[in-house]
């Protein structure tokens, strides 16, 4: 939930200019925390990824797009993150989910948000 609220923070903040520039810029930097956070702590319990990822990982990408408009090296440095989470976690949570046997239409939607924040952001 909380990489949904920063996505979301980031998106209703950019519509205000220059004076969403700070919560826009503020709500991107928490993302990012928490993008190091979340890694860390799979990392450190050893989880494999899966499409629940996706908003504090590859979401990202929407906070990178807006924080794009402000500061274009930041933006691209978000994007360049985003993408890289793509690639890297994608292909693993696409075999977990082909492999499990009960697996419900929700989570197969979710699958295919990755991809499309990463298009997004580039």
């Amino acid at each position: 939930p909380a990489g949904l609220m920063c996505m979301t923070l980031v998106c209703v903040s950019a519509i205000f200019g220059d004076s969403g520039k700070m919560f826009v810029v503020l709500a991107a930097f928490v993302h990012l925390c928490l993008v190091i956070w979340f890694n860390y702590m799979a990392l450190a319990y050893r989880i494999l990824p899966d499409p629940s990822w996706w908003p504090n990982t590859v979401g990202v990408g929407l906070s990178a797009v807006k924080t794009w408009m402000f500061y274009p090296w930041a933006g691209h440095f978000l994007m360049a993150l985003s993408l890289g989470f793509n690639i890297i976690f994608f292909p693993v949570s696409v075999i977990r989910v082909f492999v499990n046997e009960k697996i419900s239409a929700t989570v197969c939607w979710i699958q295919m948000s990755a991809p499309a924040i990463s298009l997004y952001a580039l």
